[in-house]
């Protein structure tokens, strides 16, 4: 069987970078200037999430940038699993056998392709130091799928990304039992 390779769409790659340049301008704009005078209850806030803000929107549109620039495959679905590189905290190669469930769903209205696999701690262990110290966070903090595909990476809607890993997984499956039947 061949591997099907999903390239992010540079549209989607060049919206995100302009939100990106947006909001780190708004987030060094407050952090400089602050909000304007006057009775703001926010106003001790701003700061602290211009100091935030600023760092990550940042990374984000450095990683976009260079997504841009090197594009990569954003979702590789082979014999192996699923390869995830759909985002800057992508969880990599998950092999067929971990994966104990996978589903579409919404965060922020923002749809999603949510991996569960039987073991998260198998699959975070195979991260870098950074990558595994965002992962155990989310983890702890979230009660959501560990893994996601986020749909603004594709070329197409979660729910189709989900349904080609299906058909592709059921055939990989069909052939596997075939083969072993000879």
């Amino acid at each position: 069987m061949e591997d099907i390779v999903i390239f992010a769409k540079k549209t989607k790659l060049l919206g995100a970078a302009i939100g990106c340049l947006v909001f780190e301008a708004f987030s060094i704009y407050y952090f400089i200037y602050g909000l304007p005078e006057g009775r703001n209850p926010f106003k001790p806030l701003v700061p602290g999430a211009a100091v935030i803000g600023a760092p990550m929107f940042g990374i984000v549109l450095i990683y976009v940038c260079f997504r841009l620039l090197r594009p990569s495959p954003a979702v590789i679905i082979n014999r192996e699993g699923i390869l995830d590189n759909a985002s800057i905290f992508s969880a990599g190669l998950i092999h067929w056998h971990e994966i104990k469930t996978m589903f579409v769903y919404r965060v922020i209205d923002t749809p999603m392709l949510g991996i569960i696999p039987f073991d998260s701690d198998v699959i975070i262990a195979r991260q870098s130091p950074v990558k595994k110290f965002f992962f155990r966070i989310s983890k702890s903090a979230t009660e959501g799928p560990p893994f996601t595909i986020p749909e603004v990476a594709l070329p197409m809607s979660a729910e189709e990304l989900l349904r080609m890993i299906r058909r592709y997984h059921e055939k990989l499956s069909l052939n596997s039992e075939t083969n072993s039947e000879k």
